[in-house]
């Protein structure tokens, strides 16, 4: 008779995909260029930045700014409130830092795109 050859356990049978570890997820402003209102001295100015990674654990994204210098913010409001309706409505600022840094979107990433870069 004919028969399946005995199962090879070097050979991978499960392929689903692992869940991405906590201190590296996926965020609504992941990979979108955005502006910051930051105070320097008395004065508030407005920078430009890009989000490059979100921390679950801290509720903090990594931002990546024209200088390249990277800068971790912890975000005020959680991840399931910024859905996509609220980020693209032209008047949505968010905050950071408790509320020290007001944000604006520049420019969304689309699903599967890399990161966009509007400086």
């Amino acid at each position: 008779l004919l028969s399946l050859p005995p199962q090879n356990h070097f050979v991978p049978t499960n392929f689903a995909l692992k869940p991405l570890p906590p201190t590296d997820c996926d965020h609504p402003l992941l990979k979108c260029s955005i502006k910051l209102q930051i105070s320097v001295g008395k004065r508030k100015q407005w920078f430009t930045a890009v989000v490059t990674r979100f921390n679950s654990v801290k509720n903090q994204i990594l931002l990546s700014y024209e200088d390249e210098e990277d800068k971790w913010h912890t975000v005020d409001s959680p991840a399931e409130d910024l859905t996509l309706a609220k980020l693209i409505n032209p008047d949505f600022e968010g905050t950071l830092d408790k509320k020290a840094i007001k944000y604006r979107i520049v420019a969304l990433a689309e699903v599967g795109a890399g990161t966009v870069r509007k400086f």
